[in-house]
């Protein structure tokens, strides 16, 4: 009941300020009964008074011995009232110092848990960095190894070419040694003069087509493209 009325408070703390104010109640019960003896002793030294003036005087050694005694019960009676008092200030000085040690270990507890909270975010901020870097060195190793296997088939498509190329130079030169003269017609003179023909092929010239088309059907190996020519990757 005492959580739901007071929830600021923790457990703990309730529970010291139960047991502190149970002491308070006892301890202000005994205040009560202290002052109703002192009370009572009170109206029975009136009554004892009013006996003695009743009865008469009362031998001085008798009255001495009651002044005495109702003296020492006095100094009795404060003596436990000033106990009690140091007893009370003692336990509220105790409660005291435990509520501030209590404050103070909430307080270093929270700042533990500060600082907890603040190392996790730097090594998460740490592993974080590190992932990109190491992200970032695997981009750049993928990088340089495309760009090293390009050059590589780039040498090697430029070798392939340059080796087709030759080849070539070679079956045209074998196949111009071993090529036969063609046997061409003398032109004759004489032949009349005709401007269409101006529009129409020669001997020569067919049979240089004739050779070329040869050359085109397979006779030679068809030529790769060259490397300036290959698409980029």
């Amino acid at each position: 009941m005492l959580t739901a009325q007071l929830p600021d408070l923790t457990s703990k703390k309730i529970t010291q300020h139960v047991r502190w104010f149970e002491e308070y109640e006892k301890l202000r019960e005994k205040n009560k009964l202290a002052i109703q003896r002192w009370k009572e002793s009170k109206l029975k030294e009136k009554e004892r008074r009013r006996s003695s003036e009743r009865k008469g005087s009362i031998g001085s050694l008798d009255t001495n011995a009651e002044n005495e005694l109702r003296k020492q019960e006095i100094a009795l009676w404060k003596k436990k009232k000033e106990q009690e008092k140091e007893e009370q200030e003692k336990r509220l000085q105790e409660k005291r110092e435990a509520e501030q040690l209590q404050e103070k270990l909430e307080r270093n507890k929270h700042k533990k848990a500060r600082e907890k909270i603040e190392i996790m975010k730097q090594e998460r901020q740490r592993c974080e960095e590190s992932a990109k870097a190491e992200q970032k060195l695997l981009e750049a190793e993928i990088r340089r190894e495309r760009a090293e296997e390009a050059r590589k088939m780039i040498k090697s498509y430029r070798k392939m070419d340059e080796m087709h190329i030759e080849k070539l130079k070679l079956l045209r030169l074998t196949r111009k040694d071993k090529r036969e003269p063609l046997q061409l017609p003398a032109p004759r003179l004489s032949a009349p003069r005709n401007p269409d023909r101006l529009l129409q092929m020669t001997q020569v010239w067919r049979a240089k087509c004739k050779i070329d088309e040869m050359e085109s059907r397979g006779k030679f190996p068809q030529p790769t493209l060259h490397v300036r020519n290959i698409p980029h990757l």
